[in-house]
């Protein structure tokens, strides 16, 4: 096969990986590795895959990459999210405040609050 064989191939499948995974787009909202994209507040279109890790397991709650939560316990061993408590009795990252009026943690995920579109 070819150079330019093999470049076309290389481009369908990015283009089809992007199309299913949009890590990297910002207008839809998807989280990256670093928690975030370049508009962090559109929640996620649809339910992301379940259990790959870096990606979110549920709208509006982004896991720590790779690491889901397990109920009772943080996300982590040292690495709960700054400023959120994860968990009843786990306190947050030293050195970071609370974040003001906390959300509950559901079962499995940590305690960000649903993230809703702005619209400018």
């Amino acid at each position: 096969m070819t150079f330019f064989r093999l470049s076309l191939l290389a481009f369908a499948l990015i283009a089809f990986t992007n199309a299913q995974y949009p890590l990297t787009n910002p207008a839809l909202g998807m989280n990256t590795f670093g928690g975030g994209g370049n508009i962090p507040n559109i929640p996620p279109i649809g339910i992301p895959p379940v259990g790959i890790p870096g990606y979110p397991t549920y709208p509006g709650y982004p896991s720590y990459p790779g690491f889901p939560n397990r109920p009772g316990y943080p996300s982590t061993p040292g690495y709960p999210y700054p400023g959120y408590p994860t968990y009843p009795g786990y306190p947050s990252y030293p050195g970071y405040p609370y974040y003001p009026n906390p959300y509950p943690s559901t079962p499995g995920f940590p305690g960000y609050p649903p993230r809703y579109p702005i619209y400018a």
